[in-house]
């Protein structure tokens, strides 16, 4: 529905109140308009009542014939038909005599006749109003069916107003506009409050991460004391390392003096035993005995022996094992690094996706400005729109004007033309005066035009000026929507680079926590080194310790073979010839050569042993030294970045300030705000005030031209009204003709009225029969108050069209109601956009890009440090992976060497065949030992 269609159908509509006025005045009128209407509702009853009087005599033939059936008892129950169609229903006699004889008491005492008749005579006055009453109904229903055409009409015929419902759907279609504009302006405030409160809630979450990182900052410090302890325990070690190996050195050198001596002294000891050959056959049972024992010890020395040997590979056993768990903690610590690398590469990813992803929302946020451009585009169209609304509109109000003015001027003249016609045809003398008269009123009258031209000027003058306000108005409307599309361009701005900072924030502490994860695995390589590191000194230790106890056993294993040799030597000095004691002693002089090359052999191989344990803790020492630098460089690192976190929070703070500052101003904003939504409302009152007043005044138009058409429409009635009394009078004159020639039938009418009687005290009794057995019925033709129930249907249509009527001039006050809405919904948004920006404000922003701008700059600068220490790190890998390969290479030689070793140790040496004599009397016995002595040094 359109406005002006709108102010059409509520200047026309027609209320209840209103009907139930009219309807009396129809009814005062409309008897003597529908005098031939009447004469045929007359003729129609009296066609009817021919009808039903046949129909009761064929009935009563019928009546005794007849009883009643369980089937048309069930029949009385139902709803009545209609009067045309009805029958009446028969009684037998046959029935009860008891209620017979009460319903006949009962007719007697309370019918009568004259009761009989004056019942008929209202029953048809009853039927008569009601179809006087249908009359009226159709009526009215012509009416308002020809209203409703008219207004349905108007549209289409009036090209007027085709053009107010173009004007009025145009702005509404910019009030359409101007509501979703104001609907995305409080969605974006929304969204920046949501932003605020989410800057918030990111600067306590920055705060307790603060106090985390100074907690762990403590415990770095707590560490590095703890690191510094451990350096010195190591120097120390180290120090003790070398005084050992001084030590060892000494050793070596005063053992190989000490074996060059006693060999010496040996070959001494040779020559004087061949000297000295004078010994006795009695003393050689006794040294046998001696020997006896003697090997017995050795036997259980070799035992012994066994055991340490035993105990030696078990130790080897534990080297084996740790060994191993060192190959898989090296293992373990290529999939780290693997895993690291793999995380360095998600990470670079990530940071190209998010490039990405800034490069799209760049896009997203130049083509949303483009979009702004083409709303600010179409709002500026849309004022533009509205000026020329209402210059249209102001143009519409002074022909308005005019034409008030004319018709007033009009009615004047009607007036005065109506009175110089009454007096025209009384006298030719009042028309000379009356003549004078209007020329008098001529002149009063070019005098009133020559005032009202005037005054029109200075209604024209006003217009202009209001029309300059509204220009001044729509220029501030302007320059406030470039300010608002300022102000949001750098809140976009900015909310765009507080999600950047939150990202890089994010990246930072990313890299922090792999930092933090590769510090702890360097910790772990160095607590494994130290271990490492333990363990070779244990080994260094223990192998010294075994090579000094094995110096002691062969120190007494030689005192003893060299007693051994004394006893041999006496024995065969004693008994044997001297080619035997030469070849005794060469055979003797050869094992010792084997014995003293073999000792040679195993000196060299455990001098080979300490030098690859020297240069494993050599190796050790300097990954040691390399991962204690490492560390020195992450805690300087760390140190760097804890002076750059410390920086970030002091910008923290200081943009924390800063965001204060600009809630104060923009509290300051939101006064200023509600001093111009009272001065809009001030603004809109009055706007409201002179459109009530502007309406008010279509009305009384609107009311001016309904009596000029009741007035005419008045005339025709009056004309229409003379032409139907006529023909009544020649009706009435027809029917006293009619009247004077049909008395005869009165007869007639007097016989049925008896017959009649008869029947109907037949109907009596029958009904009373019926009430006294059942309960009363209410029939629906009843309910509408003795109306015809064949024209039931056109009370419905009737009281459909009013409903009808109702609807929809409460839709037109429902829509009017919205317009108004929505021209309020306007001004507050024009209100908005003739906000002004403050210059403090300004100065605050371009402050606030400069902070941000430096520390974009500082991010980059991060970013750069971080990519070089990931660059380190990968290097630092490659490293390691190479010395893991020479110490898998150096571990396999070392495997290889211990097994040729196993391999010569379980080989056995072919045995020697030594022949020793013993002298029991005369015969000599060939002496065998149980074991060789080459088995016996091993």
């Amino acid at each position: 529905m359109t406005e002006p269609d709108s102010n059409v159908r509520g200047s026309d509509v027609i209320d209840e109140n209103a009907i139930t006025e009219e309807q009396p005045a129809l009814a005062q009128v409309s008897p003597d308009r529908a005098s031939p209407m009447a004469e045929r509702t007359e003729a129609e009853q009296d066609a009817v009542d021919e009808e039903l009087l046949l129909e009761r005599e064929q009935d009563n033939v019928e009546i005794r014939s007849l009883k009643l059936t369980g089937s048309e008892q069930e029949i009385l129950n139902d709803i009545e038909p209609a009067l045309s169609s009805r029958t009446d229903i028969r009684i037998t006699l046959d029935t009860d005599d008891i209620l017979l004889k009460k319903a006949v008491e009962a007719i007697k005492s309370n019918f009568n006749e004259a009761k009989v008749v004056s019942e008929l005579r209202k029953m048809y006055d009853l039927y008569h109003e009601s179809q006087v009453q249908n009359l009226l109904l159709a009526g009215t229903i012509q009416k308002y069916l020809d209203k409703i055409d008219r207004y349905e009409a108007r549209h289409v015929r009036d090209p007027r107003v085709m053009a107010a419902l173009n004007m009025s759907q145009r702005h509404r279609n910019y009030l359409k506009e101007a509501d979703e504009e104001k609907k995305d302006l409080q969605n974006e405030l929304l969204q920046l409050k949501v932003d605020m409160k989410h800057v918030e809630d990111n600067l306590k979450m920055k705060q307790k991460e603060f106090s985390k990182l100074q907690e762990e900052y403590k415990k770095l410090k707590d560490i590095e004391k703890h690191s510094e302890a451990v350096e010195t325990k190591l120097i120390s070690k180290e120090n003790e390392l070398q005084t050992l190996k001084e030590k060892f050195e000494d050793d070596m050198f005063r053992f190989q003096n000490e074996k060059d001596n006693e060999i010496a002294d040996l070959l001494a000891k040779y020559a004087d035993d061949q000297s000295s050959k004078a010994t006795a056959h009695e003393k050689d049972s006794i040294k046998n005995d001696q020997h006896r024992l003697e090997r017995i010890m050795i036997l259980r020395e070799l035992e012994e022996v066994k055991r340490t040997l035993r105990m030696v590979e078990d130790d080897r056993k534990t080297k084996k094992a740790a060994l191993k768990h060192c190959r898989d903690t090296l293992t373990k610590l290529m999939i780290d690094s693997r895993i690291l690398k793999k995380n360095a590469g998600i990470c670079r990813t990530t940071l190209i996706r998010e490039e990405n992803r800034c490069t799209v929302l760049e896009q997203k946020l130049k083509n949303l400005n483009l979009d702004y451009k083409r709303v600010q585009s179409c709002l500026e169209a849309s004022s533009n729109a509205n000026y020329d609304l209402g210059c249209k509109l102001q143009a519409i109000n002074v022909e308005n004007k005019h034409l008030s003015s004319d018709l007033r001027d009009t009615k004047d003249k009607l007036e005065n033309t109506s009175k110089q016609l009454s007096y025209c045809n009384s006298t030719a003398v009042q028309l000379k005066k009356k003549l004078a008269k209007s020329e008098a009123e001529k002149v009063h009258l070019e005098s009133t035009l020559k005032i009202k031209a005037d005054h029109n000027d200075s209604l024209i003058s006003r217009i202009t000026e209001l029309a300059h306000k509204k220009y001044k108005q729509a220029q501030q409307l302007r320059l406030s929507e470039n300010n608002a599309m300022l102000l949001v361009k750098e809140l976009s701005s900015l909310n765009d680079e507080m999600h950047r900072q939150k990202q890089k924030v994010k990246d930072i502490l990313d890299q922090k926590n792999q930092l933090w994860i590769k510090l702890g695995i360097v910790k772990n390589h160095y607590i494994d080194s130290e271990e490492k590191s333990r363990l070779l000194i244990r080994e260094v230790e223990a192998q010294k310790g075994y090579a000094n106890k094995m110096e002691m056993k062969r120190l007494e294993t030689e005192a003893k073979l060299e007693g051994l040799m004394r006893t041999n030597i006496e024995l065969y000095n004693e008994t044997n010839t001297q080619a035997e004691i030469q070849q005794l002693q060469v055979f003797q002089f050869k094992q010792k050569n084997k014995e003293i090359k073999g000792l040679q052999a195993m000196s060299k191989d455990k001098d080979d042993q300490i030098q690859k344990m020297e240069c494993t803790t050599k190796e050790l020492v300097h990954q040691i030294e390399q991962l204690a630098s490492e560390s020195n460089k992450l805690k300087a690192l760390m140190e760097d970045k804890k002076s750059k976190i410390l920086v970030m929070t002091e910008e923290i703070r200081i943009m924390i300030s800063q965001l204060r500052k600009a809630l104060a101003t923009i509290k300051e904003y939101r006064c200023y705000i509600d001093m111009l939504r009272r001065k809009r409302d001030l603004f809109g009152a009055r706007l409201i005030e002179s459109n009530i007043h502007v309406g008010l005044f279509k009305r009384k138009i609107d009311r001016i031209e309904k009596v000029m058409k009741t007035s005419a429409s008045d005339y025709l009635n009056m004309n229409n009204d003379s032409y139907m009394l006529k023909l009544e009078i020649k009706n009435l004159r027809r029917k006293l003709k009619n009247h004077e020639m049909c008395e005869f039938t009165i007869t007639t009418l007097r016989q049925e009225l008896s017959k009649t009687a008869k029947l109907l005290e037949l109907e009596k009794a029958r009904n009373v029969a019926l009430v006294a057995t059942k309960e009363p019925i209410v029939h629906r033709w009843r309910a509408l108050l003795a109306a015809d129930p064949s024209k039931y249907e056109l009370h419905v249509k009737i009281n459909r069209l009013t409903q009808r009527l109702i609807n929809k001039t409460t839709e037109v006050v429902e829509k009017e109601q919205m317009i108004h809405k929505k021209d309020l919904c306007f001004f507050e948004l024009r209100a908005l956009l003739e906000r002004r920006l403050d210059p403090n404000l300004t100065a605050e922003m371009s402050l606030a890009k400069a902070i941000i701008r430096k520390q974009r700059k500082q991010m980059q600068a991060l970013t750069a440090e971080i990519n070089m220490n990931i660059y380190d790190l990968e290097q630092k890998d490659i490293e390691c992976n190479k010395k893991q390969q020479e110490l898998d290479k150096s571990k396999a030689k070392v495997v290889v060497q211990q097994r040729k070793y196993l391999n010569l140790q379980k080989k056995p040496l072919p045995p020697i065949a030594v022949k020793s004599m013993s002298c029991t009397g005369s015969k000599l016995r060939v002496f065998k030992p149980t074991l060789p002595l080459l088995q016996m040094f091993n």
